[in-house]
């Protein structure tokens, strides 16, 4: 259960993140933030030794961190290999 909440966590977030900082590759981030949201639930998991079970503040703060990471680092490489291109 706590996967499927981390996955929701990382794609509102990410879908908020595109909205607010203008990306035009919403489907690309939103993924992202799933990815992102997900390896970092696991990796607080596998840190900490606790299974982060049910909706709790922890696990809404890893997900949504984990997200954001993923989700900027993934729209400025988007960025960057579109203005290559130009």
């Amino acid at each position: 259960m706590d996967i499927l909440l981390w996955m929701l966590f990382g794609a509102i977030t990410a879908w908020i993140a595109t909205i607010t900082m203008g990306y035009k590759s919403r489907l690309q981030c939103v993924c992202a933030g799933v990815i992102g949201a997900v390896l970092a639930g696991l990796a607080m998991q596998s840190l900490t030794g606790k299974s982060q079970d049910g909706l709790n503040y922890f696990s809404l703060i890893v997900s949504v961190a984990g997200s954001l990471l993923l989700v900027v680092v993934t729209a400025n490489l988007i960025m960057q290999s579109h203005n290559r291109q130009r």
